[in-house]
């Protein structure tokens, strides 16, 4: 596949998920169920109908009855087999976006234009040496014992609409209803925040095998929207580049208005695994190091200083023993709540008090289990930068007074260039 393709691809997914996003946020009703990859690429349950729509996305493609083929094929089938009863209030939607060609679809369809456009196939099997070429003709409603009186009741619940928004129109729409939702916040809080946010849900609903694990109501949707906590995900890196996320992330998240940063408690969880490097994780640390403590002065005192609080993912003991010797090499004083060799881990040891003589560069974090016993010591305001790889840390581990950012990242070198 080309990376022109690749792209293709990767925007008619996200297309369908903004799709989906959209039709959730739109609903009136909170009680009203989508299922995402259900019977269709959603499916819209309310307490009396329900609507299956296939989402096409092809702004490099010019409109053919054959794009569609495959999805009115699909609808017809699964109508076919329900029972009178349960067709009633189901309706079926094919909703698509195409560079031209949307004139070809004639605003009224009847049984014999959906049976010679979208039911027959016409193919030329391979042919055997001086064998004369034959075409085979494949009749779909016939193969399945499809009645015309079918077909027609199927065309009364079936809505082709090949005018969709273009991407860039449907995603100002969502974010238009996001900041409705989240009055207040500004453009860039909902380009940073809550569209990666809600965007993550649908896509960890769609991984999700069985299809309960795939529905979710518009208030339960609502309900898992952030407050004020982000989560950029893989989608959101392919979306924008790794480049422009990092600078989106830096803005939103690491760029201070004044010329000294506040004076709180910043804990970063740093997912070193696959690319632990003695040199890079070292030039890392003084960097987070340099950028979130205290700047020294004259006249600083104890209680304006500060300091990082650090957990390294994904390194072993051997490896963050070079690390912390490789600190203590370059001058770098660091407390990591051991106070002597083979010493249980001690959080009054790890949290004592930074000064002039004691000045802590950073400080050690031994394990996940340990934050929520930290932040129950520390007085000031906390803040926890989750930099992850794969997954982020178990919300279980992280106390509700913690304001909590979770950040996917390809790589370490991503954490340099959003902090520095």
């Amino acid at each position: 596949m080309t990376n022109r393709a690749a792209n293709a691809t990767i925007k008619g997914y996200l297309y369908q998920f903004d799709y989906s996003l959209l039709k959730i946020l739109e609903s009136e009703n909170d009680d009203d169920t989508f299922v995402i990859e259900g019977a269709e690429d959603i499916d819209i349950h309310d307490a009396d109908t329900s609507m299956h729509v296939q989402c096409k996305y092809y702004e490099g493609t010019d409109y053919n009855h054959s794009v569609i083929k495959e999805a009115i094929v699909a609808m017809l089938t699964a109508y076919h087999k329900l029972s009178v009863t349960e067709r009633t209030g189901r309706t079926y939607h094919i909703y698509g976006f195409y560079k031209s060609g949307q004139n070809k679809l004639p605003n009224a369809i009847d049984v014999e234009f959906v049976k010679d456009n979208f039911l027959t196939t016409k193919k030329r099997p391979k042919k055997e040496k001086d064998e004369e070429p034959k075409e085979v003709i494949e009749k779909v409603h016939e193969k399945l014992g499809i009645s015309d009186n079918t077909i027609e009741e199927f065309i009364k619940v079936l809505d082709i609409n090949l005018n969709a928004e273009s991407y860039d129109s449907q995603q100002s729409s969502i974010h238009k209803i996001l900041k409705h939702i989240n009055k207040g916040s500004c453009d860039n809080e909902i380009e940073t925040i809550y569209y990666p946010r809600a965007l993550t849900i649908i896509t960890d609903l769609a991984k999700n095998e069985k299809e309960i694990d795939r529905t979710i109501t518009r208030s339960d949707f609502l309900d898992k929207l952030p407050k004020k906590e982000i989560v950029f995900n893989q989608w959101l890196i392919n979306k924008l580049d790794e480049r422009k996320y990092n600078k989106s992330i830096k803005k939103e998240l690491f760029t201070y208005k004044v010329a000294n940063i506040p004076n709180e408690t910043r804990i970063f969880l740093l997912d070193l695994s696959g690319e632990y490097h003695l040199g890079n994780v070292t030039s890392l640390l003084k960097s987070i190091s340099d950028r979130f403590s205290n700047a020294e002065h004259k006249h600083t005192t104890d209680k304006q200083r500060f300091c990082p609080l650090v957990l390294m993912k994904g390194v072993d003991d051997e490896n963050i023993k070079k690390i912390k010797h490789s600190l203590y090499r370059s001058s770098m004083i660091f407390s990591d709540g051991f106070p002597f060799k083979d010493s249980d881990f001690i959080i009054k040891e790890l949290l004592k008090k930074k000064t002039k003589e004691n000045n802590y560069k950073v400080r050690f974090i031994p394990s996940e289990l340990e934050i929520n016993k930290i932040i129950d010591e520390v007085e000031s305001v906390v803040k926890i930068y989750d930099f992850y790889k794969e997954s982020p840390i178990k919300s279980d581990l992280i106390p509700e007074e913690a304001e909590y950012k979770a950040i996917r990242i390809n790589s370490v070198y991503s954490i340099t260039e959003m902090i520095k």
